[in-house]
């Protein structure tokens, strides 16, 4: 009967891999937005992503994504990524396909441990960089006046439209080029640079970071009715605040309240109340815990 189960198992293996997401949002700061099929939704932590998709942050946003090969992929402020190819394999022994392209902001693509054990055939564009990626940790970022990127670990191949490739394979260079000029020699970065640059893309606590598992959520406002309250969702939703309308009852009346979920702490939910306090002019708003995403 052991035997009879594990046949089944392995058999079920492949099916169970192709149905994994080919990417998944780990975590965030809002506001930032899905656009997909021609339709733009606020991003939410834990949802699945796929070829095709389109990323935009605001000002002050970042965002973590997980692809299926356990890699993170981190995206700062004001910043838009297509994900013009999400390919997981059909078994472990398989290639993961991708094609991310950064057309404006920060970018950072980290490959895990396990993940090193993956097989992968990924590029990154970078406006005018083109990056081959197999397994290493890689920043860059697309400028109006210039696209750069650091290698932080492993060995990447690099192209600038027009000319020919080169590779990086000692850590911690840097690759520029500027908009109009020839590129640059490849080059040791300079520390204090790569310090500030990478705190561009990584989620910051207490500036209003979510996640799926957040314990923290933001009680926007309450109506009799539920027509004001979608109505309010819609807007936060459109500024990139992903909201839910919750039926609650309390001294015998049925009330639809406005909430915000799945912050991690107290003070990323305080962080976040302050800044639709001064876009909406909310006035009741305030922090609640325990509140399920």
């Amino acid at each position: 009967m052991k035997r009879r189960l594990a046949f089944v198992l392995l058999g079920l293996l492949p099916s169970m891999l192709m149905a994994a997401p080919a990417a998944v949002v780990e975590g965030l700061q809002m506001p930032a937005w899905l656009e997909r099929d021609g339709a733009r939704t606020p991003l939410r932590p834990g949802m699945e992503l796929k070829s095709g998709d389109q990323l935009h942050t605001g000002a002050g946003a970042r965002v973590l994504l997980l692809l299926e090969e356990d890699s993170h992929v981190k995206l700062g402020e004001s910043a838009d990524l297509q994900l013009s190819t999400l390919e997981p394999p059909a078994d472990a022994r398989g290639v993961y396909k991708g094609v991310l392209e950064v057309l404006k902001g920060a970018f950072r693509f980290t490959t895990s441990v396990l993940g090193k054990q993956r097989q992968r055939d990924v590029t990154a564009r970078i406006a005018t960089v083109t990056i081959g990626i197999r397994g290493t940790d890689v920043w860059g970022k697309a400028q109006p006046d210039r696209d750069f990127v650091v290698l932080l670990e492993g060995r990447i191949s690099i192209q600038r439209r027009g000319e020919a490739a080169q590779t990086m394979a000692e850590p911690m260079t840097l690759f520029m080029a500027p908009r109009g000029r020839p590129t640059m020699p490849i080059a040791p970065v300079n520390p204090d640079d790569l310090k500030r640059w990478s705190q561009e893309t990584e989620l910051q606590e207490g500036q209003g970071m979510v996640r799926a598992d957040g314990h923290y959520a933001l009680h926007v406002a309450q109506y009799r009715y539920a027509a004001p309250a979608e109505n309010i969702a819609r807007q936060l939703a459109a500024a990139g605040y992903p909201a839910n309308v919750q039926s609650r009852r309390r001294g015998g009346v049925e009330w639809s309240e406005v909430i915000v979920p799945g912050f991690v702490s107290r003070a990323d939910a305080e962080q976040t109340a302050g800044r639709l306090r001064e876009i909406f002019r909310f006035t009741d708003i305030g922090v609640i815990e325990n509140t399920p995403p």
